[in-house]
């Protein structure tokens, strides 16, 4: 019975970790989102455009490349 309940200590630190990863990536990616977002926005900020691409085009573009990225990489 020992075994099982130290094989169960152990799975359980196991989640907790892979717990704490998670909420750690989740604070990254949102953390990249709103870094990108506020750049954009300045540099946007006396523009309707850049050589034709509008903000709400540049921040789809950006957001769909991030989230490539974490399936990618």
């Amino acid at each position: 019975m020992r075994k099982y309940i130290e094989f169960a200590k152990v799975q359980m630190q196991v989640n907790s970790a892979y717990s704490a990863w998670l909420w750690a990536n989740i604070a990254s990616i949102l953390l990249r989102l709103f870094i990108a977002y506020y750049f954009w926005q300045a540099v946007y900020s006396n523009k309707s455009s850049i050589k034709g691409m509008p903000l709400d085009d540049m921040l789809t573009y950006i957001i769909v490349a991030m989230f490539m990225q974490m399936f990618v990489s």
